[in-house]
């Protein structure tokens, strides 16, 4: 158990965490051919990035993975936002 989750749905939930923090962070700094003014042959996108720079972007979705799914742990444990607490379609009325 950890922070009173099975370690399989912590994994699970670290995964999803980490994809969607991803597909964040993957726009960060994204420079293509004509911001550069660079003019590539035929057959080239102009849209392409030059340098995906995907180290760097993988480190940074590891970190703030680690950090979303702390804080989504912490809750667990203290329980700071409960489902009762969220605003639904029963509350509406």
């Amino acid at each position: 158990m950890i922070f009173g989750m099975s370690v399989i749905f912590a994994s699970a939930l670290y995964f999803v965490i980490w994809w969607i923090t991803l597909l964040a962070v993957l726009p960060w700094g994204v420079k293509n051919t004509s911001d550069i003014g660079r003019k590539d042959g035929q057959g080239h996108d102009p849209g392409a990035p030059v340098k995906a720079h995907m180290l760097r972007k993988l480190l940074w979705t590891t970190l703030l993975a680690c950090l979303f799914w702390g804080i989504f742990a912490a809750n667990m444990v203290f329980g700071w936002v409960e489902i009762k607490d969220l605003p639904g379609p029963d509350k509406l009325y």
